[in-house]
């Protein structure tokens, strides 16, 4: 199974294979312009429902998932970005009914916040306002993901120092 790309950056076509569920393409291969983390984390998560819900079809299998470019660009990221806002809500609407009251209470708390900070912002289209918001969000997703990479860093150091010393 593949997902079929469009580079924003050449404009060219190129599929990443999700064969194994996972993917490692980073970078487009034309003009090796760098996949996002957070593209790559929506990629991953629009994915794996399909691949949650793929092995329960028992009279069909699955041999294409499509979606055709429209002839108006706007309308075609309007559909896009529709479907991705729907799949991150319902994907946050499930973690939430599956988890504990605690956690339940900090998703409601986070969302609420957030909503509150973006709404007014949103309605009056003061792009910059929003931009602030999502630099300082995108920022607090950098330093957590910096942190988990630093951390694999050092229990790969630490087995590499145990196993050399053994």
């Amino acid at each position: 199974m593949y997902i079929e790309l469009v580079c924003f950056s050449c404009n060219n076509h190129f599929r990443i294979d999700f064969d194994d569920k996972e993917f490692s393409t980073c970078k487009c291969p034309i003009c090796n312009a760098h996949i996002s983390h957070t593209d790559k984390e929506r990629i991953y998560s629009i994915t794996e429902k399909l691949y949650t819900n793929i092995d329960k079809l028992n009279s069909v299998s699955i041999k294409t998932i499509n979606m055709q470019k429209d002839n108006d660009e706007k309308y075609s990221k309007h559909k896009l970005n529709d479907y991705v806002f729907s799949n991150d809500i319902e994907s946050l609407k499930e973690l939430f009914n599956s988890s504990s009251f605690e956690v339940q209470e900090k998703i409601k708390t986070l969302v609420d916040t957030l909503y509150l900070l973006i709404y007014h912002d949103a309605k009056n289209e003061k792009i910059e306002n929003l931009d602030i918001i999502e630099e300082k969000i995108k920022k607090i997703f950098v330093e957590k993901v910096e942190n988990k990479k630093i951390k694999s860093e050092q229990k790969i150091f630490e087995f590499k120092e145990n196993t050399s010393n053994e």
